[in-house]
């Protein structure tokens, strides 16, 4: 079980290091990147209350749900997060989440 975590552990680093800009944004653009983590802070948001298994269950499902619509998987999202970290738009890109985080649950309250 370790040597199947520490393999997949090691892919998912040399994965990183082996992307760049282009190759990131090729398959998920910025925009997408921000939508989709604005989207996963609503989801960690709505259940936050939620417990153990079901909050586990309930996020895992909202963002499968999510990640199937932009035809990605979570080790891409992974692979980005880690990208974007390293990146010198790191601050701004936190902000434009938040931003987009904001002004969609304005839009929600409005309604």
């Amino acid at each position: 079980m370790r040597l199947t975590i520490s393999l997949i552990l090691f892919v998912l680093i040399t994965s990183c290091n082996q992307n760049n800009t282009s190759s990131i944004s090729n398959v998920l653009s910025k925009e997408d990147f921000i939508e989709i983590m604005a989207q996963s802070d609503l989801f960690d948001i709505r259940f936050k209350d939620l417990n153990g298994y079901l909050k586990d269950s309930m996020l895992m499902e909202s963002k499968n749900e999510l990640y199937k619509k932009y035809n990605i998987n979570d080790s891409l999202i992974s692979i980005a997060i880690s990208h974007y970290a390293k990146s010198n738009q790191a601050d701004a890109i936190s902000e434009e989440i938040k931003k987009r985080t904001i002004e969609i649950l304005d839009g929600r309250m409005t309604k």
